[in-house]
């Protein structure tokens, strides 16, 4: 009895804590990683008591994960050098496996939580569209920057945030209603909403990320939603047209301007660094109007060419956990980050080609499962749209990305890495 009473506790504790990750996100980094510290400790500990190692048979991509981390510590560990901050990334793959599991036996809880993040997302959406009009937001904190924020304060994150919850917000709150009128106006207008609300917070690759993901949308959709779609597009480009802070389309104007160009940008820059290096040329040597050019545009296409680069010196093990801003910078390169921007040349540079391929594998395999899934003929498909295209706008790999390492970034990739690998894993198995 006490036993029972004991693992009843623990599995409501982890479904609080799988609730409130959105809210931890906001808190900031130190309340994310609590978060993810004791899910996993508590899930972790739930799979040993019970012996419930069977499942990681019915989800292999876990498996495969597993791998995935054991090749990135023995790479980093054993051919670079490492520190502590390494060993602090075990917590992604314990938080993923506890997930899956938790869900396999707790499947019920799904709606409840999605529909938790979706009424958050709510909340965020609205409350950016607020402050992008009146300058504050909903608890009279004043606007500090050019973009909207909301209750991210002056971290420039609320725009990703609710792009990554876009797709559940549409998904579980469009059918509240027991009339079909009332859904349809309700869908509209979030459908009109979230893009805007995107717009305004200036996080622009989210905006791109979005409107991939409306395209699977319009596809998997019945007709009338169809419809509803194809007339909630013109009204946002209305709205956002004549949005009163102007500074906002030019930054967009600059973006789309920047991005058209950005395979040219990571041409030049790549060819730049091919012959820096044989010549043995410094920046130095460069006219101030050479550089300009150099490095005039897209910053992210001069970050890909750079990791790029610096990956075919390192193919295989590549340069260790954290070094690719010290090796940008030994490059004189002008433009550096802490990480390229792009969560599979993060990998490839990490700890080289094994580890990409494996990851990219787990990627594949969700792919194709979810496909499966997708066009097969079952009676609620609301959850596996859902995650699909979630899966598909956010995993595409031809965008700007955070890094899979850090800890806000890495939350949401594993979060949603665990609820597909358990969803299309189940519905395979049902099938």
């Amino acid at each position: 009895m006490q036993a029972n009473q004991f693992k009843f506790n623990i599995e409501n504790l982890i479904y609080l804590l799988i609730l409130s990750i959105p809210l931890c996100a906001i808190s900031g980094n130190l309340l994310l990683n609590l978060n993810l510290i004791l899910t996993s400790l508590l899930g972790t500990f739930l799979i040993v008591k019970n012996k419930n190692f069977f499942f990681l048979k019915e989800n292999f991509e876990l498996i495969i994960l597993c791998l995935f981390f054991l090749t990135f510590f023995l790479i980093t560990f054993f051919f670079h050098s490492t520190s502590l901050k390494l060993f602090s990334t075990i917590k992604f793959l314990f938080f993923t496996t506890t997930l899956v599991y938790f869900f396999k036996y707790n499947e019920r809880t799904l709606n409840k939580i999605f529909f938790f993040y979706s009424i958050l997302c709510l909340v965020l959406i609205i409350d950016v569209i607020f402050q992008s009009y009146f300058l504050k937001n909903i608890l009279g904190n004043a606007k500090n920057n050019i973009f909207n924020s909301s209750l991210y304060g002056d971290e420039k994150l609320a725009g990703f945030h609710i792009q990554f919850f876009s797709f559940f917000t549409i998904f579980y709150l469009s059918d509240l209603f027991r009339k079909k009128f009332l859904n349809d106006i309700t869908l509209l207008l979030i459908l009109i909403a979230i893009p805007l609300s995107i717009y305004v917070s200036l996080n622009r690759i989210s905006i791109f990320s979005y409107f991939l993901g409306i395209i699977l949308y319009f596809f998997l959709i019945d007709k009338r939603k169809k419809i509803l779609t194809l007339i909630s597009i013109p009204i946002f480009f209305l709205i956002a047209q004549s949005h009163p802070d102007v500074k906002i389309k030019e930054r967009y104007l600059s973006f789309f301007h920047h991005s058209s160009m950005i395979y040219d940008k990571f041409e030049k820059n790549f060819n730049y660094l091919k012959s820096a290096e044989s010549n043995k040329k410094n920046n130095e040597l460069q006219s101030e109007i050479d550089t300009n050019k150099r490095y005039y545009g897209s910053g992210h296409a001069n970050l890909f060419s750079v990791a790029f680069y610096i990956w075919k010196e390192n193919k295989f093990i590549g340069i260790g956990y954290k070094n690719f801003f010290k090796k940008c910078s030994e490059l004189q390169n002008l433009v550096c980050s802490s990480h390229p921007h792009n969560i599979y040349l993060d990998i490839l540079l990490t700890s080289g080609i094994f580890s990409f391929l494996l990851f990219c594998s787990i990627i594949l395999m969700l792919f194709t499962k979810s496909l499966k899934v997708v066009f097969a003929k079952y009676h609620n498909q609301k959850l596996s749209y859902c995650l699909f295209i979630s899966g598909f706008t956010f995993f595409f790999p031809l965008k700007s990305t955070g890094s899979l390492y850090a800890s806000y970034y890495g939350t949401f990739i594993f979060l949603l890495l665990a609820l597909i690998i358990f969803h299309f894993n189940k519905m395979l198995k049902k099938k």
